[in-house]
């Protein structure tokens, strides 16, 4: 948040163009504290994953933190001539909001699966997450309040690729 103040201008007037940045989903979870009066991550946790009994996902809070079966990333070493060895790349710390999650596929797939629609308490959030954002001059980016929306196949994809250095996912 420090870093965020200490900037000497917007990058760009609010809503006149649209590029993705973590810092907006840092920000978001300080303001479902406020809101909630809760810890974000207790808050999640709370009102999404204890309902739909996502028992194997949580946030990494401190890097000395071990999540247990966590799968750890690798990157090469840097200048190093091919094929390089590799070594340890840790996640990047606790990005609460922005990434710090970790999960397993089953719950994963609860996850995909509420918001698919088979639990009515998502379908609010996941119509927010994706309705293509509109610009102050009437255009459109195809991305939603967290979702990316395009078509493949001719097929609506719903999406959103993320990673840090030495781990990737694509949901």
């Amino acid at each position: 948040l420090r870093v965020v103040q200490s900037q000497p201008a917007l990058q760009n007037l609010p809503g006149a163009e649209w590029n993705y940045n973590n810092t907006g989903y840092l920000l978001l979870a300080q303001v479902v504290e406020k809101a909630t009066g809760r810890p974000f991550t207790r808050w999640v946790e709370e009102e999404v994953f204890a309902p739909l009994a996502m028992h194997d996902t949580g946030f990494r809070t401190a890097p000395d933190q071990v999540i247990p079966h966590g799968a750890y990333g690798y990157r090469p070493l840097p200048g190093a001539p091919a094929p390089a060895p590799w070594r340890e790349a840790p996640d990047v710390g606790p990005a609460i909001g922005a990434g710090s999650l970790y999960s397993t596929l089953d719950d994963l797939a609860t996850w995909m699966t509420a918001l698919h629609g088979t639990d009515p308490r998502w379908a609010e959030p996941l119509a927010l997450m994706a309705e293509p954002y509109t610009l102050l001059d009437g255009g459109t980016v195809p991305y939603g309040l967290g979702l990316e929306v395009d078509r493949e196949g001719g097929l609506l994809r719903l999406h959103h690729p993320g990673g840090d250095m030495g781990h990737q996912s694509h949901f």
